[in-house]
C-alpha cells in the first residue's frame, strides 16, 4: 500500500528474500534510522483511526450525495 506508507515505510520485492534480507539488514545496521522510521510510521498510522475513517467516509458519502441532494431541492 504506498499510497499509505509511501516515506515511511521500507518496500520490497515479496519474491525477493535477499532484497528483504537487505532491508532488514539495512536497519539493524543503523538503529537511529530504524528508530525515526518507527516513529514516523506510529505517526502516520495514528492517522488510520476507526475514527478518522468513519469521518473520511461520511465526508465522501456527503460529497457523493450532494448532486442528488440539489436536485431534490430545486424540484
Amino acid at each position: 500500500m504506498r499510497e499509505l506508507w509511501d516515506g515511511v515505510a521500507r518496500f520490497v520485492d515479496p519474491d525477493d528474500p535477499d532484497a528483504l534480507a537487505e532491508a532488514v539488514e539495512g536497519l539493524l545496521a543503523d538503529p537511529a534510522a530504524a528508530w525515526s522510521a518507527g516513529r514516523a510510521a506510529r505517526r502516520r498510522a495514528l492517522g488510520y483511526s476507526a475514527e478518522a475513517m468513519a469521518h473520511g467516509y461520511v465526508a465522501l458519502y456527503r460529497a457523493l450525495l450532494a448532486p442528488a441532494n440539489a436536485k431534490e431541492e430545486a424540484a
